[in-house]
């Protein structure tokens, strides 16, 4: 069934992901790709070297993807790179066989040479300071990453089964997912995989909860009617984090504010616990309102990759380490 189920799950749109929304083709913000197609046509048309229409036909059809949908872009300009230097190279030797003036550094006085050379080095300077910094560390960004509420959720010792954003899931995974039972292990309830690992039911709960009626969703027939707050009481949860921006899925917990505490807020996340094991004093697990970090503190700087949140030894680990 994999053919079939690649078919089904390719053909249906995702509105829900930006990056598989089609680009707004005549907004200035995409003018680089306008540029880069045109660097096509014209070396393909201008060319004086022998044209391989196969990767012709493989431009042409990324070049069709790219317009449907944003993701794959990044692979039209990989193969433009690939493929494309050859025939502007063509080009440029054409023009400058033509023209013996066409040679801009051979008509350059020497003062304007080492001006240019100097630019040059600048320029080249700049750009291997840049990929340095991005080869030497994957930065993760504050304000993207709830690099601060997963450091108090492992601070606080939480663990259960957490609702969270779908973009954040896999950081969850990798910070709560891996660690024992009874040492702040949690199971998340959907994340980035979609379709490839949950069925379209468990798809649709969530982005009932993140993004509600929003147009263009392709829906199970076997789902019920869209009930944003239907993922909270879905197999329990015990801990729910939001993004801010998420305002469908911050109304459907405040509209249950009885049942969920606010626990941690900053000015990317919130995350609720629920009352019955973290707002009640009766609770074992109850957290007291001293412990809980409530601001608007703005995000900012950056954390290296992976950003998993520090683990502090327990006490009682720390004793026996010292009679040992």
């Amino acid at each position: 069934e994999l053919h079939r189920w690649l078919l089904q799950s390719l053909g249906s749109p995702r509105p829900e992901i930006v990056e598989w929304r089609p680009p707004e083709l005549l907004s200035i913000v995409w003018v680089q790709w306008w540029l880069l197609v045109a660097g096509v046509v014209f070396a393909v048309i201008r060319t004086q070297k022998p044209r391989d229409y196969t990767p012709m036909l493989i431009l042409a059809l990324t070049m069709w993807q790219a317009c449907e949908h944003r993701r794959p872009m990044a692979f039209f300009a990989i193969l433009f790179g690939y493929w494309m230097p050859v025939h502007v190279q063509s080009i440029l030797a054409q023009r400058q066989a033509g023209d013996s003036s066409a040679n801009l550094t051979g008509r350059m006085v020497p003062r304007a040479r080492f001006a240019l050379a100097g630019l040059l080095v600048i320029a080249f300077s700049v750009v291997s300071f840049h990929l340095y910094n991005q080869l030497r560390q994957i930065p993760v960004r504050r304000d993207g990453y709830p690099v601060s509420a997963f450091q108090y959720m492992a601070d606080q010792g939480l663990e259960g089964k957490l609702v969270v954003r779908f973009k954040w899931a896999q950081y969850a995974i990798a910070a709560f997912g891996t660690v024992p039972e009874g040492h702040g292990r949690m199971r998340v309830a959907f994340d980035g995989r979609f379709r490839t690992c949950y069925p379209q039911e468990i798809v649709d709960l969530y982005f009932d909860f993140a993004d509600g009626d929003r147009p263009g969703r392709q829906r199970s027939p076997t789902s019920p009617p869209i009930d944003s707050s239907r993922i909270l009481r879905y197999g329990e949860p015990d801990l729910v984090l939001i993004d801010r921006k998420q305002k469908t899925a911050l109304s459907a917990v405040k509209q249950q504010n009885e049942q969920w505490t606010l626990l941690y807020q900053d000015s990317l996340s919130q995350l609720w616990g629920r009352t019955g094991r973290y707002g009640s004093k009766t609770s074992p697990d109850y957290i007291a309102e001293s412990d809980r970090v409530i601001s608007n503190l703005e995000q900012t700087g950056v954390v290296a990759w992976p950003a998993l949140p520090t683990r502090h030894t327990a006490p009682m680990q720390l004793a026996e380490a010292d009679s040992r």
